[in-house]
């Protein structure tokens, strides 16, 4: 009995109907096929299973490095007092060698970190409006646990 015989004899049938055998499919009916819109680098990426002529899958493409620009975007905050005046600063990122060295310079001889001398380094580093800013200058202005407390956040969005 050949193969297809045996094929057809377990092949379900209802009453009047027959069923045609499926076609055999041999290992080297299935072939994998470069993709010619893809660059040769990335041709093993990209290769396309072909059987009797037809396209199975598609595989990926290789991924794409996420690129990340820490330093092109400032960031405008306001504080706003009792009286509602508006006190408005301008924070900009310093980059990652800075700010490591800001948190590295922050803290004391025994391990503890300084809050002082990091919001000092804000003031220095991350505050670039109104120029010039420093810790004294807080001694007149309103909202200096606030101003630390959103420069802060503004570096560590960009520095994680």
């Amino acid at each position: 009995m050949t193969e297809v015989e045996d094929t057809q004899q377990t092949q379900p049938t209802t009453q009047g109907q027959q069923v045609a055998p499926e076609a055999p499919v041999n290992a080297a009916s299935l072939q994998a096929t470069p993709n010619p819109e893809v660059p040769e680098q990335q041709a093993p990426a990209t290769l396309t299973a072909v059987a009797n002529g037809q396209k199975l899958a598609e595989t990926k493409k290789a991924p794409e490095p996420v690129k990340i620009d820490r330093l092109a975007h400032n960031e405008d905050y306001v504080f706003t007092d009792e009286n509602g005046y508006e006190w408005h600063y301008t924070f900009q990122f310093p980059g990652i060698r800075k700010m490591q060295q800001m948190l590295d310079s922050s803290r004391l001889d025994n391990g503890v970190f300084s809050e002082a001398l990091y919001n000092e380094m804000l003031c220095e580093n991350v505050i670039v409006a109104p120029h010039g800013l420093t810790l004294d200058d807080f001694d007149t202005r309103p909202g200096y646990k606030e101003v630390m407390t959103a420069a802060d956040l503004f570096c560590g969005s960009r520095f994680n």
